[in-house]
This record gives C-alpha cells, sequence and structure tokens, in this order.
C-alpha cells in the first residue's frame, strides 16, 4: 500500500509540474488553441498552414499529449485506490498509459492506410492534427478538475469528478463539430464520417474495453 501511495503521489505530482510548466513557457500557445477552436467560423483546412505560417503549436502540443497521458495514468491511480488492491495501484496506471498509446498508434496506422487507399493523405493529416489539438484542448480544461478531485473526498470530490466529465464533453462537441466541417469541405458524406467514427474513434477502445473486462 506504502507503494503504491508512492507512486500515485509523484505522478500526479510530475503531472502537476508539467502542466503549469507548459502553461507559463507556452501561455501564447495556450491562447491561440482557445482563439482557434472556440472561433465562431471552423475552417480545418487552416490546420495544417497554422503550422507553417509560425512556430505556434511546435513543441506545446507534443508535450502537452505527454501530459495528458499522463492524466489518464493519474485517473486511472485514482480509480485504482477506490476499486483494487495495491499491487494493481502501482501497475495500473503505466498499463493505462501504454494501452493508450498503444490505441492512438493503431488509430494513426489506419487512418495512414486509408489516406493511401484513397489517396486522400492531405485530409488525413488535418485530421490528425485536429484529433491533436482537440485532445490537448481536453488536456488543458479537465486536468484542472481532476485535480480538485483528488484532493478532496465524498460530495465535493464527486462534484469537481462531474466538472471534469463536462468539461471532456465539451471537448468532445468541439472535435465532432470540426472533424464533420472538414468532412463537409471536402465533399465526403456524412455516412463516411459515421464510418469513420465507428472505426477508428470507438472501435478501438471498444476493443480494448472488452479485453479489460475480461481479464478484470
Amino acid at each position: 500500500g506504502m507503494v503504491g501511495d508512492v507512486v500515485q503521489n509523484l505522478l500526479v505530482a510530475v503531472v502537476v509540474f508539467l502542466y503549469f510548466f507548459c502553461l507559463y513557457r507556452y501561455f501564447d500557445d495556450v491562447r491561440a488553441l482557445f482563439g482557434s477552436v472556440f472561433r465562431r467560423s471552423v475552417a480545418p483546412s487552416e490546420r495544417m498552414l497554422e503550422r507553417r505560417r509560425s512556430e505556434i503549436f511546435y513543441g506545446f502540443l507534443g508535450k502537452l499529449f505527454l501530459i495528458g497521458t499522463c492524466t489518464l495514468g493519474a485517473i486511472a491511480s485514482l480509480w485504482a485506490d477506490r476499486t483494487v488492491g495495491p499491487y494493481a495501484r502501482v501497475a495500473l496506471p503505466f498499463a493505462a498509459m501504454a494501452a493508450f498509446v498503444a490505441v492512438v498508434a493503431v488509430q494513426y496506422a489506419m487512418l495512414a492506410v486509408a489516406g493511401g487507399i484513397t489517396r486522400s493523405w492531405p485530409t488525413m493529416a488535418v485530421l490528425l492534427r485536429i484529433r491533436l489539438i482537440y485532445f490537448v484542448l481536453a488536456t488543458v480544461i479537465v486536468l484542472p478538475p481532476v485535480l480538485m478531485w483528488q484532493m478532496n473526498g465524498g460530495t465535493g470530490g464527486e462534484v469537481w469528478l462531474r466538472v471534469a466529465c463536462l468539461a471532456a464533453a465539451v471537448a468532445v462537441v468541439m472535435y465532432v463539430r470540426e472533424s464533420v466541417t472538414l468532412f463537409n469541405s471536402k465533399k465526403i458524406s456524412i455516412l463516411h464520417w459515421i464510418l469513420y467514427l465507428c472505426i477508428v474513434e470507438i472501435m478501438p477502445f471498444t476493443l480494448l474495453w472488452q479485453i479489460v473486462v475480461r481479464m478484470g
């Protein structure tokens, strides 16, 4: 149990330090991130151009992706603290992070293959960037209430957990909006977007969940 506490606290401390460091170091990028995703008119075709025009998001997106991955590990640790034994508390965060990275790698491979077969790699590249941007957005807005959930117990903890879920839902809705806009701008049928959503976004995590349930 003591080892589990040390691992959990260390993981949370690393996430908090890196999070505030990135907010301080890349403050202008954070402002640009919110400005680009909450604007009234979304132009997905500009996603690749915004990277070529300046250094905005260079390094920032990559670092926040790693922080988001560590955040998932911290959430798994908090969940394990309430449901499983001390040994699982040590292994589960790292297993959750490894599983998430593996699923993302599979999704990227699927999109790369689809882009090569249909000769639409530029569109797939924009879609990959949109995915990364909104995962980083989710990291920025979900992590604070998650940390408050970790610090509070009882009713207060449940309130912050609901706030974290609401923030994640906002990021998902924003991502759905821009991905639909991208497909429409390329004159791609909405049925193909639904097919993409089911095969690339939902199916890998569903299979992973089934594996976890069966192992449990």
